[in-house]
């Protein structure tokens, strides 16, 4: 992992990819269970573990998780510096996004 934000209902993260050779076990330090070499794989694992642990932290049937993810492969080191920018400032954009709770109009739900 090269740069996240922590969002409320979403995380922004850069996952640098290698050949390496070294097998990094995740299922015994995080309790991931990852059966495909995928970046699918790799986000399903996390945002079910980290629900999990989180309902059960806060007693709570409520999601975590957006439902779904969007990813991009940064295809030059411009493309990799607005990326880095963006999750850089997401976190202060907070306050006036659309699904942040306190600016949903829940009147026309």
């Amino acid at each position: 992992i090269d740069k996240f934000a922590l969002m409320p209902n979403h995380i922004h993260v850069i996952v640098v990819l290698t050949n390496s050779d070294t097998n990094y076990n995740f299922e015994k330090d995080y309790d991931f269970q990852i059966r495909k070499n995928s970046i699918s794989e790799l986000i399903r694992s996390f945002k079910s573990v980290t629900t999990r642990k989180y309902k059960k932290l806060f007693n709570t049937d409520e999601g975590l998780w957006q439902e779904s993810f969007y990813d991009e492969i940064l295809k030059s080191p411009k493309h990799y510096e607005n990326v880095w920018q963006y999750i850089e400032e997401n976190p202060a954009n907070w306050i006036s996004d659309k699904l942040n709770p306190d600016n949903i109009n829940w009147s026309i739900l």
